[in-house]
């Protein structure tokens, strides 16, 4: 059965984390979008935060053999907004995401920790097994957007006319952000070196999958949803099998060797389906990796060093209080700001002659900013508050 992790959704109230002003959208981009892909693919989220009073919303982790993945009814938004906020802060010539810097980093997961309920997982014993998960997804999106933008680059002249390829820059990328990417990346004998390897790896791989833009561990999450526990082999069977064939001859091969080894287990437990190690079954059939665990995913690797890999628990949960605390006084004082508007407000209505009908309609206006006002605020407190990774 996977393990599953989950967050209380919410709890961190209406006020984002401080010291960094997330990225979230204006009124007109929520309510009327243009019809583009890169506009509107965050549109769920922001239309979710808003439904869900502008509090964070919560996330669920399959912490399955360590992996924590993020899954469950968020998952998706979750990983979407991960890709998106790495493409409007990294640039894009860092060779690798463990080479990206931490003040990049720590903006985005601070971004990331006002739309989701992250704050519910500080004191958990997962929580440092989450940082890192998310440290893993950002790395492989980051991977990701670099591989097409490559794709991109060898399409218009690649290494052979590199001149060609820096005067045709990909759509909604600046002219002068694909020179220096190609300068600090794509053009060097490093990046060439690494390329030729990777294609050497690939070309080791026996078969891919099925598995879609759906992740590992939503499929076992959604499996012990419906079922109770997680279908590890039957999962197998449907990422390597399709209309009726199967990927190649080697997956029909080794298939064969996993229902072997399934059945054998099946019997040794008198039938009983739910006393058979199915991981267990599959690492027998396939043989252990040493990147992977058979039927769960790619193995979880540390990416960034701990910025406080000496401080005991004592001392992060006086960290915690103090944050709690600044946080309080920083509430405290946005209420005293809204008090002094309001009374300054009553004021100035007071001393300037004009009809009832005015009136209302000034007052409306002026609840509507105050509104904004609040669930807008970024207020800023001291430098001990950290969400850096």
């Amino acid at each position: 059965m996977a393990d599953v992790a989950r967050s209380h959704g919410g709890d961190g109230g209406n006020d984002p984390p401080h010291g960094h002003h997330p990225t979230f959208p204006t009124g007109c981009q929520v309510s009327k979008p243009k019809k583009s892909r890169l506009n509107g693919r965050n549109l769920n989220l922001y239309v979710e935060f808003q439904r869900n009073g502008n509090k964070p919303l919560s996330i669920e982790y399959d912490t399955t053999k360590q992996q924590f993945r993020p899954v469950g009814e968020h998952y998706q938004m979750f990983v979407r907004l991960l890709s998106n906020e790495i493409g409007r802060h990294v640039p894009y010539y860092y060779s690798s995401w463990k080479n990206v810097p931490n003040e990049l980093k720590r903006s985005i997961f601070i971004t990331v920790s006002h739309y989701f309920d992250l704050a519910s997982y500080h004191r958990s014993e997962h929580w440092e097994g989450i940082k890192t998960g998310i440290q893993s997804e950002c790395a492989n999106l980051f991977k990701g957007r670099k591989a097409k933008l490559k794709r991109h680059f060898d399409m218009v002249g690649g290494v052979n006319d590199i001149e060609e390829a820096k005067r045709n820059p990909p759509k909604r990328m600046l002219s002068d952000t694909w020179v220096e990417l190609i300068d600090k990346l794509f053009a060097t004998r490093e990046h060439a070196n690494r390329c030729a390897k990777n294609k050497e790896n690939r070309a080791k791989q026996l078969y891919g999958s099925y598995h879609g833009s759906q992740s590992l561990a939503n499929r076992r999450y959604k499996d012990v949803k419906e079922t109770g526990h997680a279908n590890y082999v039957k999962g197998w069977e449907e990422m390597h099998h399709k209309k009726g064939k199967w990927i190649n001859e080697k997956a029909s091969q080794d298939w064969n060797k996993i229902a072997n080894k399934y059945n054998e287990s099946l019997k040794k437990s008198n039938g009983d389906k739910a006393l058979v190690n199915e991981l267990e079954c599959l690492t027998e059939a396939l043989g252990p990796m040493r990147s992977h665990i058979k039927g769960v995913g790619r193995k979880l690797k540390s990416i960034t060093p701990d910025p406080f890999p000496n401080a005991n628990r004592h001392e992060e949960d006086e960290r915690w209080l103090r944050q709690e605390k600044a946080l309080e006084e920083v509430r405290q004082q946005n209420e005293l700001l809204k008090y002094q508007m309001n009374y300054l407000l009553k004021a100035t209505n007071t001393q300037i002659p004009c009809s009832s009908h005015q009136l209302d309609e000034d007052d409306e206006e002026d609840e509507g900013d105050e509104d904004d006002e609040e669930d807008g605020y970024i207020p800023v407190i001291s430098d001990d508050f950290d969400l850096s990774f």
